[in-house]
């Protein structure tokens, strides 16, 4: 269960893939997403990311991170949330952690 620190939302995911060493792993939602990501359909979102070394140092990685989904019926493109600022914002968190570990 993912629930909002504010508290304002909850829904469910499930880790579909994971690959510790590729470093990779996947997940789809099983439950109603709150607004605005309703405009996804639950059965056919599946998040995927991975981290890969960057070839030639030891202390970068690439972390690569998105979504395949269709829309909800009704929505347009034009109208769904767009979701690559969450994610860059996941993956700047994860690489600002890394530089901790």
């Amino acid at each position: 269960m993912v629930k909002m620190l504010d508290g304002s939302a909850e829904w469910g995911e499930k880790i579909v893939a994971f690959d510790d060493a590729e470093m990779t792993w996947g997940y789809t939602i099983t439950s109603a997403l709150p607004p605005p990501f309703n405009a996804f359909k639950i059965d056919s979102f599946v998040c995927t990311m991975s981290v890969k070394a960057v070839q030639g140092s030891e202390e970068k990685c690439e972390i690569t991170i998105g979504a395949k989904y269709e829309l909800a019926e009704g929505v347009k493109a034009e109208d769904a949330p767009p979701i690559e600022p969450m994610y860059k914002g996941w993956a700047d968190a994860a690489a600002e952690h890394a530089k901790t570990l």
